[in-house]
């Protein structure tokens, strides 16, 4: 393993503690970013919106050709 790739040990008395007790909880799915290294945030956006739109217009359309 190259230098740069192994751990690092992290000097307690530098880190601020207090901002990291704010950045904690038991329920990360309340919080706005992402909560592990893989993780990703979620922002609506307008392709979202109008994919929702289209979904709801294709179930509708379903609905009315098994109706009729």
């Amino acid at each position: 393993m190259t230098d740069d790739k192994k751990p690092k040990p992290m000097n307690i008395d530098q880190m601020n503690l207090e901002l990291m007790k704010l950045r904690v909880t038991d329920m990360p799915s309340i919080l706005e970013y992402a909560h592990n290294v893989g993780g990703f945030s979620i922002v609506p956006t307008n392709q979202g919106m109008i994919k929702s739109h289209a979904r709801d217009a294709m179930k509708e359309q379903t609905g009315r050709s098994m109706t009729a």
